[in-house]
């Protein structure tokens, strides 16, 4: 008794360059889309007094840009060395300040972060 798949090979003609076209398209489709191009990413700046550098292999995106955005806005917030941040501004008895999240989750939790000034870096990047 004959199966199917023996069958269809039975009767597929590779020769025929109908069948050959056919099959050259389906392998092309499937090995480009088969994998994401991936590379190696190294993110470097200077932040919060330092400097910093992280590394990630094989990532599908480079995230500088987005890390840079987040940085700036935690500046923006919480910095006590940009004399327009909003820490700095409300220090200095200004109450027309607007807090954000950020500040407002920096302030609700502040004493679980005394001594522990990277957790609020971590606890950011997690969300």
């Amino acid at each position: 008794m004959k199966t199917l798949c023996s069958m269809f090979v039975k009767d597929f003609k590779f020769y025929d360059s109908k069948n050959k076209v056919i099959v050259t398209i389906v392998l092309l489709t499937f090995f480009s889309c088969s994998k994401e191009k991936t590379k190696d990413y190294t993110l470097t700046g200077r932040v919060f007094g330092t400097t910093y550098k992280i590394v990630y292999l094989e990532g599908a995106k480079d995230y500088q840009t987005s890390l840079d955005s987040l940085f700036f806005l935690m500046n923006k917030s919480l910095s006590t060395y940009i004399p327009s941040s909003d820490i700095s501004r409300i220090n200095k008895g200004d109450s027309t300040v607007v807090v954000d999240d950020l500040f407002l989750e920096v302030f609700k939790n502040r004493k679980e972060f005394i001594g522990k000034p990277m957790v609020i870096l971590i606890l950011l990047l997690e969300t």
